[in-house]
């Protein structure tokens, strides 16, 4: 189609420059012709017109002298054409004979003028090669739409053929996932193009959905193992009761063991539903400012008490007084999230332990940990405890729902803060590092 327009332009152009130019040579060559007759009279005029028709003006000029009755009286055609000038004196018509038979048919465009000495004047123009031109441009532009119309045709197709195939990938898909098969991905051709943008993020949409229904079943499974043992023994203890005959004592005893195991209930799905929330809540909604160095010190206050209980050794080390570790979240679950990794580390540490909570900053990013030289966590289980109701071994003896530490993580993440367990040597330290957060100011 392009071709084709450009053709266009070029004929139009050509065209119009061949036009001016035959206009021009013709006006010239009457102008000339008009000076010889006004000042040698009708005689200098035919012979200057007999010079003309003999000379090489001949092959290419047409010249006719005529009475005032169209009588011919010098010149190379045999009559005066048929064909009346417009209002300029300007006409076209075609020879179909001429005097030295140099073609049977050809174009002429022609001026005419009368004379004052009552003659008729005609000097024209052979338009041959004008219409030569004007014809091949005609064929070339006839073989350029019929290209174009082919290509665009081929083109449609190719490309109609292509976005089926790839949108029948995409189908294949749809049904393969429709039938439960979640492991279902829409191939990527490598071509970079806007269908493979498309299946890079249909792809990530569905493994993150993937993920989010395993995580659902391994929570529906795990609800139902960790709650089965609290209601099974809340009933055991309340069958118990209405059976035998016990006295105040054991009554006492036995709704306080029923609160204990509703509390652990109550527990797990609290901590659930603070799960949820976090993973379900916009990443800016209630997000301020914060200094991480001022909630971990508060933390630890909190905390030492129950430290103390246990013979261990909590301490917090700053960035100081002049640096604020500043970050951007929510005050809440940063409190929450830091209660939790003290509370871990209280909890799993032995007696005697030492617990150090730190806050760092470094090129404008603040920097958390909890570290304590209790038994750790072995590397190979460091990922998976970060998931939902994960308790290793080595912690059943102690009580807990196994979902700290994925609140620490789904916390983590809505702060776009890097969750990391590490080795302490002996004991485990978690570092949470806030990538995202509001450039560090010294104080005033």
């Amino acid at each position: 189609m392009l071709s084709s327009v450009v053709l266009g332009l070029v004929f139009v152009t050509t065209a119009t420059l061949i036009d001016h130019q035959t206009v021009t040579a013709i006006n010239t060559e009457m102008a000339g012709l008009q000076d010889i007759h006004q000042r040698g009279g009708p005689g200098a005029l035919v012979k200057a017109l007999e010079r003309r028709v003999a000379g090489y003006q001949g092959y290419h000029h047409v010249y006719l002298l005529a009475t005032r009755d169209g009588e011919p009286m010098v010149g190379n055609l045999h009559h005066w054409p048929r064909v009346e000038p417009d209002s300029t004196g300007w006409l076209r018509f075609t020879v179909e004979d001429d005097t030295d038979q140099r073609r049977d048919l050809w174009p002429v465009q022609a001026r005419v003028v009368p004379l004052a000495s009552g003659l008729r004047l005609m000097v024209g123009r052979d338009m041959t090669e004008r219409s030569n031109f004007a014809q091949i441009m005609e064929q070339s532009l006839a073989f350029a739409l019929a290209a174009a119309l082919i290509l665009g045709i081929l083109g449609g197709v190719v490309m109609s053929r292509n976005l089926l195939r790839r949108l029948d990938a995409v189908n294949r898909t749809a049904a393969t996932i429709l039938a439960g098969d979640l492991s279902g991905r829409v191939p990527v051709s490598g071509a970079g193009d806007e269908f493979d943008r498309l299946a890079a993020n249909l792809n990530t949409m569905l493994d993150r959905i993937q993920k989010l229904i395993m995580a659902m079943r391994s929570v529906t499974d795990n609800v139902a193992h960790d709650l089965r043992s609290p209601l099974n023994r809340l009933r055991s203890r309340l069958e118990i009761t209405l059976v035998g005959k016990p006295d105040m004592d054991e009554y006492q005893a036995s709704l306080q063991g029923a609160l204990e195991d509703i509390d652990t209930i109550l527990q797990t799905f609290n901590a659930l539903l603070s799960i949820a929330r976090i993973e379900g809540r916009n990443a800016t909604e209630t997000f301020e400012p914060l200094d991480i160095a001022e909630i971990a010190e508060g933390t630890v206050e909190l905390y030492e008490p129950v430290a103390d209980e246990r013979d261990q050794h909590l301490t917090f080390d700053g960035p100081g007084a002049a640096v604020a570790a500043l970050v951007n979240g929510d005050r809440h679950l940063l409190m929450q999230t830091a209660a939790n990794l003290v509370d871990n580390a209280i909890k799993y540490a032995p007696q005697g332990a030492r617990i150090a909570v730190r806050v760092s900053v470094t090129d404008g990013t603040a920097r958390l940990e909890v570290a304590d030289d209790g038994p750790g966590i072995p590397e190979e289980h460091r990922h998976t405890v970060l998931d939902r109701f994960v308790r290793l071994e080595q912690s059943r003896h102690t009580s807990g729902t196994g979902l700290g530490l994925s609140l620490v993580a789904a916390v983590a993440e809505l702060h776009g803060a890097v969750l990391a367990l590490e080795d302490n040597d002996p004991g485990l330290r978690v570092v949470m590092t806030f990538v995202r957060h509001p450039q560090v100011r010294a104080n005033a």
